[in-house]
Order: C-alpha cells, then sequence, then structure tokens
C-alpha cells in the first residue's frame, strides 16, 4: 500500500506537475465541501462551533479592550 501511495505522490509531485496536481487537490476539495451532506447532528456541531467561534472572539475583544485601558 505504501509503495503504491509512494509511486503516486513521486508521479503527482514531479518536476512540472506540482501546480496541476494542487490545483486539481483543491478543486477535489471544494467538491466534496460543497457537496458534503451533513447529518442533523453534524449540521447543529458546526452551528454550535461558529457560535461558539463567535462568543470567543467577543470575549478576546473585551479582553483586549480592558488590558489597554489598564497599561
Amino acid at each position: 500500500m505504501c509503495r503504491a501511495l509512494d509511486r503516486w505522490i513521486a508521479k503527482a509531485f514531479a518536476p512540472g506537475r506540482p501546480a496541476a496536481t494542487l490545483t486539481a487537490l483543491a478543486h477535489a476539495s471544494a467538491a466534496a465541501n460543497a457537496a458534503e451532506t451533513l447529518t442533523p447532528e453534524q449540521a447543529q456541531a458546526r452551528k454550535t462551533v461558529k457560535e461558539c467561534e463567535r462568543r470567543l472572539a467577543r470575549h478576546q475583544a473585551a479582553l483586549e479592550a480592558r488590558a489597554c485601558v489598564m497599561l
């Protein structure tokens, strides 16, 4: 298995190929993300994570503002 993967990597990233390979990987990743179907639990988890990230950013900004006042 590893030898086959090694051969694929060597071919994909051979001189003159990295840009095409990286473009193909990026397109495949974007297509997979766009077509991804989430379970209700996964969708809720993503929503919760986004909300937590928003709240964390707000708290960090408040801490930084307070730190500037104390200097």
